[in-house]
């Protein structure tokens, strides 16, 4: 049978010992006492002593108490509880002869004994309350739990009767002080044990006190109405004596007073009714009360069956002590085979001192060996002092050419940075009438024919285009930033290269350092090595591009190498008389330089190109289609917001001027068709027809014609909104005659 582990309590100069079972923290792991179960069995406990020293509740490692209040269990003690009555000194626990008992609870029902006469002042005494006897001497605790009364005045020839609301009565024959207090002692305890059992049933008796208590109420509330019914009645008996009287001074109306007595007599009736159904009501809660009654005799029944069902699992815990001693006995055999395998472990462990001695005699020849291998070790040291010696020489000479080198990268990267400004100076230089591409690069032939200092000759170099796409010439559509490129073709050998190289070597320089490293500017990128893509549709000379593509490293590096030779380190500015001489540069002149066949373009897949700010540009052939594309895409997008119309083939455009955004939008689609179609070899607008329909553009329609500087508009129309007038143009007369019809515009829209 498994013991209940529980915790000893006594009110403080008490000699009653009350057991509280203990609980089990899962958290700490240690046996724990409930503040409120103490306060359950000590009322107004206020503290726990143990001996001297105070008894504290358990914290948590902030030293805050741990919620519920608890208290650490104390095996094999007693522990004190201090109430609120307790601390009053109990100086004398024994009454001189003479003095007055009393005996009190505070502060519920008290109760007045007196000689031959006991009087009730409350209906009950609360069972949790603290017995005390106090005397004038002194006063003296009985425990808790105990019936709370009163006793004052005790004759030595009278008896004391004691009451515990109706359970216990005594008569305790009052001669001596000492022994009544011990009489009276016997008794409080008998009182307190009987009173002990009732605490079970304590919560059952204050639930049917509520109960009681609402019965009162409605107890008092039909009191109330009795009372109203009672008033309503006097009101009529005075009414009835006044009827009398009105008809001994008036017969006349007595008729009329006999109706109303029968009136007030049906009411009265129905007021008794109402009556009657109050006492049914009030008889109805009594039996409810009663009921209730029951009800707590059945829970005290379940109380009964509960401690049953306690014995049937003391019973069952009994059994488990059986289980309990049957694993003992087979843990007793385990022990057993332990053992046994005890005496196996042993026998192993002598073969293991066997191996342990081999396996010494084994670690001595080992040690020999070791020996040996440490001289050799410091042979070894010896040879690493030196070769350290070796290689920190080795390092110093190192860290001299690291310097050496670091001033070298230094020089590098500052000739880097003027390369890149030199190739961001010539990208951004824009020019606004060019007759031969300006972007341009050479490469040897073959990297085989080189002489003894690894120089390709001059005769061997081959001069191939670039293309000028980026910004400029990107689509309004697409998001994508072109990149310049080598153009679709297969290059053209040098007639002259000494002196091509000796009036272009700088520029030439510049051109394959932009090749060989990149460079990016707002409106153009060169990606590095740009002869990674080249194309792979070109038509002609296939073998050459393939030879170029294989080996563009190669290639590239060694023209570097032969004009930096040539012209000399790139130390100053590139000269500006260069870079405009390039952009003046015509399509004779470079044919002069190219091997090129009489019937050969000299200007490769480049097409000449005019951008929307009015610059001119070489691109190749696929990128002057795609930019012809979108501009002819923006100008038909133009001329359809006009309701206008048109003919590339004819040359002929029809407009309706409603804005001057809309002015503005035609002029730079005007700008860009002037170039595509230059480029196309196709007709530029010959007739321009434009309608008026208000006032307001005039004069920013004639300054934006007079800029549009198309030198083959043979005819102009202004459509007005009275009258229209057609001009014919000579082609060297046409800003003069747009100038005339301005002025007539303006004085017609005048009028």
């Amino acid at each position: 049978m498994s013991k209940i582990t529980s915790q000893a309590f006594r009110a403080q100069f008490s000699s009653k010992v009350i057991v509280i079972p203990t609980r089990h923290d899962t958290k700490s792991g240690q046996r724990i006492v409930r503040w409120k179960d103490i306060q359950q069995c000590f009322k107004d406990a206020q503290y726990i002593m143990n001996g001297e020293e105070v008894v504290l509740f358990l914290t948590d490692d902030d030293l805050d108490d741990l919620i519920p209040l608890r208290i650490a269990h104390h095996p094999d003690v007693v522990l004190d509880v201090v109430t609120a009555d307790s601390g009053q000194n109990d100086s004398s626990s024994t009454m001189n002869p003479g003095s007055t008992l009393v005996l009190e609870s505070n502060p519920s029902s008290i109760r007045s004994i007196s000689a031959g006469n006991v009087s009730d002042n409350d209906s009950g005494i609360g069972g949790s309350q603290s017995l005390v006897a106090r005397s004038s001497d002194g006063i003296r605790p009985f425990g808790r739990n105990a019936t709370a009364l009163r006793i004052t005045e005790i004759d030595d020839n009278q008896a004391l009767v004691v009451r515990t609301q109706g359970l216990l009565s005594s008569e305790i024959p009052v001669h001596g002080t000492e022994e009544r207090s011990d009489q009276l002692l016997l008794e409080m305890d008998s009182a307190m044990a009987l009173q002990e059992q009732l605490c079970q049933l304590k919560h059952v008796v204050e639930r049917i006190q509520q109960q009681m208590h609402e019965v009162q109420q409605t107890i008092q509330q039909t009191d109330q109405q009795k009372q109203h019914i009672d008033g309503i009645v006097q009101k009529m008996e005075q009414q009835s004596q006044q009827v009398a009287h009105s008809q001994q001074q008036a017969r006349q109306q007595m008729q009329q007073v006999d109706q109303q007595q029968q009136l007030q007599q049906q009411q009265i009736e129905e007021n008794l009714q109402r009556t009657q159904q109050t006492d049914q009501q009030t008889q109805h809660h009594h039996q409810q009360i009663q009921e209730r009654i029951e009800e707590a005799t059945q829970m005290t029944q379940q109380i009964d069956q509960q401690k049953q069902q306690i014995d049937e699992i003391m019973q069952k815990g009994e059994q488990k002590d059986q289980q309990a001693e049957q694993s003992q006995q087979q843990v007793q055999q385990n022990i057993k085979e332990t053992l046994q395998k005890i005496q196996e472990v042993d026998q192993k462990q002598q073969q293991i001192e066997e191996i342990l001695q081999k396996t010494h005699q084994m670690d001595q020849q080992l040690q020999q060996q070791i020996d040996e291998v440490s001289q050799r070790v410091q042979q070894i040291d010896q040879q690493v002092e030196k070769s350290q010696q070796q290689m920190q020489h080795h390092i110093e000479e190192t860290s001299q050419n690291i310097g050496q080198m670091d001033q070298e990268v230094y020089r590098a990267f500052d000739r880097f940075a003027l390369v890149q400004y030199r190739v961001q100076s010539i990208l951004t230089m824009s020019f606004q009438e060019m007759s031969a591409p300006r972007l341009f690069i050479v490469l040897p032939k073959e990297t085989a024919m080189v002489d003894e200092q690894g120089k390709p000759y001059p005769f061997q170099f081959r001069l191939y285009y670039l293309c000028e796409c980026g910004s400029l010439t990107t689509g309004e559509n697409t998001n994508e930033t072109q990149e310049i490129h080598m153009a679709k073709h297969s290059g053209y050998d040098l007639v002259n290269p000494n002196e091509f190289i000796d009036k272009y070597g700088t520029y030439l320089l510049t051109m394959m350092y932009m090749v060989k490293y990149g460079s990016n500017t707002d409106r153009r990128k060169v990606p590095p090595l740009l002869g990674l893509h080249l194309a792979n549709d070109v038509e002609t000379d296939q073998e050459d591009l393939e030879f170029v593509k294989k080996n563009i490293r190669r290639l590239v590096s060694a023209t570097i190498f032969y004009l930096e030779d040539a012209v000399g380190a790139i130390n100053e500015d590139l000269d500006a008389s260069t870079c405009r001489e390039l952009g003046t540069l015509d399509l004779e002149e470079l044919k002069s330089y190219l091997q090129v066949e009489h019937d050969e373009s000299v200007t490769g897949d480049l097409c000449q190109t005019t951008t929307q700010d009015g610059n001119c540009v070489w691109i190749c052939s696929e990128h002057q289609l795609e930019y012809h594309q979108s501009t002819m895409q923006r100008l038909e997008s133009v001329i359809t917001a006009s309701s206008g119309s048109y003919y590339e083939e004819a040359g002929e455009v029809k407009v309706k001027i409603t804005s001057d955004e809309f002015v503005k939008r035609f002029y730079d689609a005007m700008i860009k068709l002037r170039g595509i179609q230059s480029a196309r070899n196709l007709p530029s607008p010959a007739v321009l027809e434009l309608k008026l329909d208000c006032h307001g553009v005039t004069k920013r329609l004639t300054t934006d014609i007079i800029a549009i500087k198309l030198s083959t508009l043979n005819s102009l129309t202004l459509d007005f909104e009275r009258h229209s007038i057609t001009t014919e143009i000579s082609q060297g007369e046409v800003a003069m005659k747009i100038v005339r019809l301005s002025e007539m515009t303006s004085s017609s829209s005048s009028n």
